[in-house]
Parts: structure tokens; C-alpha cells; sequence
């Protein structure tokens, strides 16, 4: 390396040495100049944080009366304070039940505070909220809880306290015990039982139904035994109008996940893990008007039931309410079965008497699908009106008591009754119009299902003739004719009579032939049974 190639480096490093030493006395001033504005906007949010979490709070509850919930802690339930707070549970467990939660207690106050210095609100739900716990769990479960959580919280991710000794288990059950005081008190449901619920929110908590006393002064002024009303006509007509429209209103809204009876057996029900409602058990137990209200507009978080107030006016979620009512108190027939009667005769006179269907095996099949998925909870299994649900039964409800259809099959003389009454249902009765869940094919296949309850003599005479299909032709063993010759199979006189009548009309021998072959000798009783009737017939 040359001279001059020396001194470049050796000028080169002096300069760099040169520039560091300034770069370092730079960042010496810019440090120091930042350093009060940095340190007092720390010390300032220090400050504004102590002021809204520290002092706010005192100041407000300086002039804030207790609430009925507040109470001063006793030496045994200050050190479980004391405990709660040093074991760091507000990390997880709030103390607050705010206006959007649901079924965890009224909202809190300010007075409910008053007593606690500092107030451990949380902000975390990683566990549940703990303002009103005191009394919501047995205290030996507080104590095995707190020892081993899982022990009684499978799935827990609370960390044992075991090691803390009995004495101190003691103290923080006492404190939890008494948040929100120790409340072992119950409400009475609307059936003068117990009722075991949340608290309803503010919101709610003076609602009213002004359905509610119709339907008690007309279920007051109907015979059961008799299925007679007895009341004002006018005000059962206004009744029936207003029942009959929060029926239909069911029907589309509710009956898919609660039933057509209300038992929480809608075909939904098999869909989802949370088993909708039974409304007759669980309605029973709920403390009035304001509950029922609030469960109906606000739904059930966690559950399939959605808030209907999203969709539902005021007036529709009473009366929808009310309805429901009918589940646990009956349902008062105010407006008589002979007007559906008549109603259904007139569709069958004006609109449709035949079946649009052949009555095939296939609309046989999903006939007795949509019945047993729909109707069966009411009507029973054989349709004799003994469904689990039917007042006819032991632990029924369901009044007035649903359809024999063996015995209404006599009574129904045209086929458009049968269509009239599935697809519109029946006045103030729980029947619903089916109209509003099923198609009309589904309609005509759950009826053509329905009238093979009817017995074999009503059925073939009545319906079988009006099907094209050999199935349902033949379903109860083919038509029969009415008179002497009616049900020739157990008819010996007719079957004899019919048989010679043949031989006297035709003696053609190749007939007499397939008459044979197509007679059988019933077993016991030697009867001759004829699958050929006389020609003339």
C-alpha cells in the first residue's frame, strides 16, 4: 500500500470516529428531551387511570345509598374478599350483570358496590358472572369447587385451591355465598307451584297480557265433561277470533320446534342438541305474564328459540303468549264443532269432494310418516285420540280432547270435510291449520292415511271407491256393497244367495269355472267367500 493510500484510511477512520461521536452526543440531547414529556405523559395516565377505576368510583359511592343487595362483610367474609382478590379470581370471574345479559340476575347498581373498596368488577367471563351468586349453589359444592374444580365442573379450566387450608375455604365460600346476599327465597309459578328462573330483566318486568283474563273467563265459563260454553256468545266469538289467529301464528313460528301439542316434539326437535320446550311443564312453572313475555320476545341465547321481537309486534307475542297458556290450562271451545262441520261440507259441495291422489302405497307410506311425525303426540298411535298429549290419557292436556278417528269416520260423509278440517284446523281447539306446514299433496296423503283408521265397512263404502289405485281399492279388503250383501266375507247368507244367484243368471260352465277358483271355504264355519260379486251389483 502506498503513502497516500495510508493516510486516505487512516483520514477515512478519523471521520468515522468524528461522525460517531456526534451521532452518540445527538442522541444524548434527543433522550433528554424526550425525557420529561415521556415521563409526565406516563405519570398522567397513571393518574387518569387511578381517577376513573380509584376515585370516581369513591367519589359516586360516597353519596350513593346501599342497595337492598349491599350488606356490610363479616370478618369471616372480608378475608374471603381478601382471598378473592390476592388469588387473582376477578381475572376471570366478573361481578356485573349488565342490561344485555340474559339469566344471570337484575342488573347491577351502583348501591350494590357500596360496601366494596375496590370494587372488583372484572372484565374477563372466562368463568361466570359471580355478582349474585349467594345462594345459586349448595355450599358444600362451593367448597368442593374451590379445592378441585373439575371434581364438580368437568371441563373446567379453574386451577385448584387445594392447598389452601379449611379455614380459608371457609372464607372465600362465605364471601361468594354472600354476593348479592344468600337469596334462597323462590317465586311462585303461575300454577301456585314454585317457580325456578332467572329474574326478569327491567325491560320486561312490568309487561302485561291483556289476553290473558279472556282466556281465564272463558276456560271459567266452559264445561269439559260436556265440551259445552256456557258463556257470553259475542265475547267466545271475539275469543275464538283472536285464539284462532295466534293458533295459525303458532303454527308457522312455533310448531316446528315445540310440537302441534306444545310437548317440545316438533320435527326440529330431532335436529338440535338443546331440546326445545316442553310448554305444558315448563309454562306451568313460570312466575306470570312478564316471563312468558320476555322468553317469547327475547328467545333463549344459546338455544335455537330467537328473539321474536325481531319480528313480532306487541300485540302478536301476547297473543302467541296466550295461546300457549292453552297448553297448560286447556282451551275452552267457544265456537261449536258443528260450524266446522258445516264449513267442511261446503268446501266438499263447492271446491273439492275427490281425491286428487290415486291412494297409492307411496302416498300411503307418507301419509302415515306425516302422521306419526305430526299428529300421532294428540291422536294417538291408532287414532283413537289417546295421544300422550290427549286429556283422554293419564298425564294428558290437550282439551278438548282430540279426534276418535274411528268414530268421526262414520260421521264425515263427503271427502272435502276431511281436506276442510286438516287444512284450516278447528275453532278454539289446539287442532292447528295444517295449511301453514303442510303442501296440499302432504294435505290429501295424511288424510288419505286418517280414514284407514275408519272401520273396514266405512272405508270401503265411503273411501275406497274414491281412489283409482288398486292400493287403497283394496287396502281393507276391497269395496263392499251395502244391504245384505255388506261384508260377504262374514256374511254366510249373502254368500250363499250371491253364489246361487250366479249359477241360476249364467250357466256357462267356463264361468262357473273361475267363480270357483276365485271362492274360498272360510276354516271354521265352512262359509263360502266370493271375490266375484253378481254381475248386476
Amino acid at each position: 500500500m502506498s503513502d497516500a493510500e495510508k493516510k486516505f484510511e487512516e483520514e477515512l477512520e478519523r471521520l468515522e470516529r468524528t461522525a460517531e461521536k456526534k451521532i452518540r452526543i445527538i442522541k444524548k440531547k434527543t433522550q433528554f428531551k424526550n425525557l420529561f414529556p415521556l415521563l409526565a405523559s406516563g405519570v398522567a395516565i397513571v393518574l387518569l387511570m387511578i381517577s376513573m377505576v380509584v376515585v370516581a368510583p369513591y367519589i359516586v359511592l360516597l353519596n350513593t345509598s346501599p342497595s337492598d343487595t349491599a350488606h356490610v362483610y363479616t370478618t369471616q367474609q372480608a378475608e374471603g374478599r381478601t382471598l378473592f382478590m390476592n388469588l387473582g379470581c376477578f381475572y376471570c370471574h366478573s361481578q356485573q350483570v349488565r342490561a344485555s345479559d340474559w339469566g344471570i340476575g337484575n342488573v347491577s347498581q351502583e348501591g350494590d358496590y357500596v360496601y366494596d373498596s375496590p370494587a372488583a368488577l372484572g372484565t374477563e367471563r372466562t368463568g361466570p358472572d359471580l355478582a349474585q351468586i349467594g345462594g345459586m349453589r349448595p355450599t358444600i359444592w362451593h367448597q368442593m369447587h374451590d379445592r378441585d374444580p373439575r371434581s364438580v365442573s368437568p371441563g373446567s379450566l379453574m386451577p385448584n385451591f387445594g392447598f389452601l387450608s379449611d379455614e380459608q375455604i371457609d372464607a372465600l365460600t362465605a364471601y361468594i355465598q354472600n354476593l348479592g346476599q344468600e337469596n334462597l327465597q323462590v317465586e311462585a309459578s303461575i300454577t301456585n307451584g314454585s317457580s325456578f328462573h332467572p329474574a326478569v330483566p327491567d325491560e320486561y318486568v312490568n309487561a302485561t297480557n291483556q289476553f290473558t283474563p279472556m282466556l281465564m273467563t272463558v276456560l271459567a265459563q266452559y264445561d269439559v265433561e260436556n265440551d259445552v260454553y256456557n258463556g257470553d256468545a259475542a265475547f267466545g266469538a271475539q275469543w275464538g277470533v283472536l285464539f284462532d289467529a295466534a293458533k295459525a301464528d303458532y303454527t308457522q313460528f312455533c310448531l316446528s320446534c315445540h310440537g302441534c301439542s306444545g310437548n317440545g316434539e316438533g320435527p326440529y326437535a330431532r335436529h338440535v342438541a338443546t331440546q326445545p320446550a316442553n310448554l305444558h311443564e315448563r309454562i306451568a312453572t313460570f312466575p306470570g305474564d312478564s316471563y312468558d313475555i320476555w322468553r317469547v320476545s327475547g328467545g333463549v341465547p344459546g338455544t335455537a328459540m330467537p328473539a321474536w321481537v325481531l319480528t313480532l309486534n306487541a300485540t302478536e307475542i301476547r297473543l302467541l303468549a296466550s295461546y300457549e297458556l292453552s297448553f297448560v290450562f286447556g282451551s275452552a271451545r267457544t265456537i261449536s264443532g258443528d260450524i266446522s262441520d258445516a264449513e267442511g261440507d261446503t268446501f266438499a259441495q263447492t271446491v273439492l269432494n275427490t281425491p286428487p291422489i290415486g291412494g297409492t302405497m307411496q302416498d300411503y307410506q307418507s301419509g302415515k310418516s306425516l302422521y306419526t311425525l305430526y299428529c300421532a303426540q294428540c291422536h294417538g298411535n291408532d287414532g283413537q285420540g289417546d295421544g300422550p298429549a290427549s286429556s283422554k290419557v293419564q298425564g294428558g292436556y290437550i282439551v278438548p280432547e282430540p279426534a276418535n278417528f274411528t268414530e268421526s269416520g262414520a260421521d264425515f260423509m263427503y271427502y272435502g270435510r276431511y281436506v276442510w278440517k286438516v287444512q284450516q284446523g278447528v275453532e278454539t281447539t289446539n287442532m292447528p291449520p295444517w295449511k301453514y306446514a303442510m303442501t296440499n299433496t302432504e294435505v290429501y296423503q295424511l288424510v288419505f292415511f286418517a280414514q284407514t283408521f275408519s272401520t273396514a265397512d266405512d272405508y270401503n263404502t265411503k273411501w275406497a271407491p274414491q281412489y283409482t289405485d288398486q292400493y287403497a281399492r283394496n287396502l281393507k279388503g276391497g269395496p263392499v256393497q251395502a244391504g245384505l250383501f255388506t261384508n260377504i266375507e262374514t256374511n254366510p247368507v249373502g254368500a250363499l244367495i250371491a253364489f246361487m244367484a250366479i249359477l241360476l243368471w249364467d250357466r256357462n260352465f267356463e264361468q262357473l269355472r273361475k267363480l270357483y277358483q276365485n271362492a274360498r271355504i272360510q276354516r271354521p264355519t265352512k262359509t263360502l267367500k266370493l271375490w266375484m260379486l253378481i254381475p248386476w251389483t
